[in-house]
């Protein structure tokens, strides 16, 4: 995950991004309406959480919230008036010498689309009165760190904070989607649950795996730790390999792990549970 501290003076965009549509500021149960859809598209992310109407009034319930700091819901929409981006934010009121230094707060920002991610971002760094914006539980591949002209200003900052437990490898590689065709046999090392670990050959097609058990000699040995961390695509297998938490048995078969469990985009959750 990410965090941002950015001040508003120094978050001008690149030349050629543009956000089109509109932002609209909204009550509580308008924007629970209209960003239902959005989270919905977004939820297709490695590391999402579909939400049942159960959650979804959780996420926007009022029983956890800061009475002082109220918060505010917006919506972006695109030329059309489909919603394609949503935020919560809350503003901490500082007028030091009788000067605007306010901050404003968000911890979840969610885009369906590129247009509705750089108008809502847009919004957010432009709100009147407003010096700082900071930003927290942020995917670690943050589009915004490559928007700005000064990047450095965003002061991203980066820690730990998704955690993925494998406890059938078979079942676990076979549902997941592949950016490539090709085998490989991992051998998979579990200390807590031995049952859970073995040899497993892994066979692509189409973008679809299946996963077996098997005898063959291993490409790659790793322990459970390791599997569950590439398995959303947050780490490489190369990467691993070169940290000695990988053992690779064939030479380039982390090269080749790279390109079956490779995806556009990292791991994420914006449902904090």
């Amino acid at each position: 995950l990410s965090e941002i501290d950015v001040q508003t003076e120094r978050s001008t965009f690149v030349r050629g991004i543009s956000a089109g549509g509109r932002t609209r500021l909204m009550s509580r149960d308008d924007a629970k309406e209209r960003a239902r859809p959005v989270y919905d598209a977004a939820a297709e992310r490695p590391g999402m959480v579909p939400l049942d109407d159960r959650w979804w009034d959780w996420l926007f319930a009022a029983g956890h919230e800061d009475k002082d700091k109220p918060p505010f819901f917006v919506v972006q929409e695109d030329e059309a008036g489909t919603p394609n981006a949503f935020a919560q934010y809350r503003v901490k009121h500082r007028w030091p010498g009788g000067l605007p230094r306010n901050e404003l707060s968000t911890w979840l920002v969610v885009a369906s689309t590129p247009g509705g991610y750089a108008g809502l971002w847009r919004y957010l760094l432009d709100v009147d009165l407003v010096a700082t914006v900071k930003a927290w539980h942020r995917p670690a591949d943050e589009p915004l760190l490559r928007m700005l002209e000064e990047p450095r200003q965003l002061k991203l900052r980066l820690s730990d904070g998704m955690y993925l437990r494998i406890v059938d490898v078979g079942t676990a590689l076979a549902a997941r989607s592949y950016a490539a065709d090709g085998r490989l046999v991992i051998e998979v090392e579990d200390r807590f649950l031995p049952e859970v670990g073995g040899r497993f050959a892994l066979e692509v097609a189409g973008a679809t795996g299946s996963c077996t058990r098997t005898a063959d000699e291993p490409d790659l040995v790793c322990t459970i730790n390791e599997l569950g961390a590439v398995y959303l695509g947050g780490a490489r297998w190369t990467q691993l390999a070169q940290a000695g938490l990988v053992k690779e048995l064939r030479s380039g078969a982390a090269f080749d792990a790279d390109s079956l469990f490779e995806w556009p985009v990292g791991p994420w959750c914006a449902f904090m549970f």
